[in-house]
């Protein structure tokens, strides 16, 4: 993919997997990078439904050839997040756009805080 189409710099912030140590649950670091790609906010005609258990502030779309981590439907598993305008946006769902064309992926992700 051109980074012509997806030029900006998006900072990752991908979740660690923790694991058990001698019985006792520890938690692993998540690992920071940086990917190519557009942020857009969601307009209100996208928005079909929330997702169940979370409160939504705000949504934006993510446009990259970068693969995501998704967050699962129940919680259980965290998503990539992404630092966007000073903001934490979690990615929930993506769209894969592989139509011979241009191929690349539309992932939506969800407000989850003010970058610290």
């Amino acid at each position: 993919m051109s980074s012509t189409l997806f030029p900006k710099a998006i900072i990752l912030v991908r979740p660690g997997a923790g694991s058990y140590v001698d019985g006792e649950w520890t938690p692993a670091t998540d690992t920071e990078s940086t990917i190519l790609g557009s942020v857009q906010p969601v307009t209100s005609r996208e928005v079909e439904a929330d997702e169940g258990g979370r409160i939504s502030l705000g949504s934006v779309r993510i446009y990259t050839d970068a693969d995501l981590k998704v967050s699962s439907i129940d919680g259980s598993t965290a998503g990539d997040k992404i630092h966007w305008q000073g903001r934490i946006y979690e990615v929930i769902s993506e769209a894969i756009n592989d139509n011979g064309l241009i191929p690349h992926q539309k992932y939506y992700a969800n407000y989850r805080g003010l970058i610290s």
